[in-house]
């Protein structure tokens, strides 16, 4: 017993003892009725083992009690970091009502709302980057509720305006695997990276030099020429895809749709160029941002 019982606690022990006493003393009663009343001996059986059944559930239900109050707490712990969210120092409050994103177009007077080293990540939990993107575009964060729950480590070198510093967001979180897909006016989904491809997207018809050189979420049609096949040319390009099923080659309508970071599709759009020009597709006007 001592060497069985060496590298156990005093608990365990005691547990142990218990089972291989009970345990002995079963096999005793079993022996006894078998020899005696063999017939008690299978009323007794069926009893023992209803009561384990019995014990086994109540286990299972605490098991699950424990489980769901675990859940609550740490749910209700993310809660109290948003509702306690401090807005760095070195960031300029943003106007009342005013919205922002990471695909709004660049103004030569937009303002660096967001001075050198004010962004701050030393081992920060996603929801701390995602409260910090929400203050800082005016939008609300839809959060999926499977994304990865990491650390960050960033700090931005230089000052920033609201658009860059977005996009500089958007850059640490796909780097991570979250991708941030702006969704309407005033709202940004936060989802891991392998399913943004199931998300609606924003379509952005710009010329390939404005596209932004970031982890920007976004969704772009191609016009191939009429001697071009797009699934040819989807081939030559899918390993540059940074998302699973992020390009839809449509032959005959001779298009290509690209669904992926927008520093990888100006990369694809510039070896799209080698082959021949493309035409990006031509929707109606633009109104308003994004």
């Amino acid at each position: 017993m001592v060497f069985i019982f060496a590298n156990e606690g005093k608990n365990q022990r005691k547990t142990r003892m218990k089972t291989i006493i009970g345990t002995a003393a079963l096999m005793a009663i079993s022996l006894s009725l078998a020899q005696s009343e063999p017939s008690k001996l299978k009323g007794y059986l069926v009893a023992a083992a209803e009561q384990e059944q019995i014990s086994r559930s109540s286990a299972n239900e605490r098991h699950q009690t424990e489980e769901k109050g675990a859940s609550m707490l740490k749910s209700r712990s993310s809660q109290e970091k948003r509702e306690t969210f401090q807005r760095p120092s070195g960031i300029r409050k943003r106007p009342a009502g005013a919205v922002f994103s990471s695909l709004d177009e660049p103004k030569s007077s937009e303002p660096k709302d967001v001075d050198a080293n004010a962004i701050l990540f030393n081992e920060a939990d996603v929801e701390e980057v995602l409260d910090l993107y929400q203050d800082l575009s005016g939008r609300s964060i839809l959060r999926s509720a499977n994304l990865p729950q990491l650390k960050i480590t960033f700090r931005n070198e230089l000052p920033l305006s609201r658009r860059e510093a977005l996009q500089t967001l958007d850059t640490v979180l796909s780097g991570n695997g979250i991708a941030m897909i702006i969704f309407g006016k005033q709202n940004v989904k936060a989802v891991p990276a392998k399913e943004a491809a199931q998300e609606a997207g924003p379509i952005v018809d710009w010329l390939p030099e404005r596209l932004p050189d970031s982890g920007t979420y976004i969704v772009y049609v191609v016009h191939t020429k009429a001697d071009q096949f797009p699934r040819e040319i989807a081939a030559a390009l899918q390993p540059l895809a940074k998302m699973p099923n992020s390009i839809l080659a449509i032959d005959q309508a001779h298009m290509l749709v690209l669904r992926d970071y927008s520093c990888n599709i100006r990369q694809m759009l510039q070896i799209m160029d080698r082959l021949g020009p493309m035409q990006p597709m031509q929707p109606p006007p633009r109104r308003g941002n994004l």
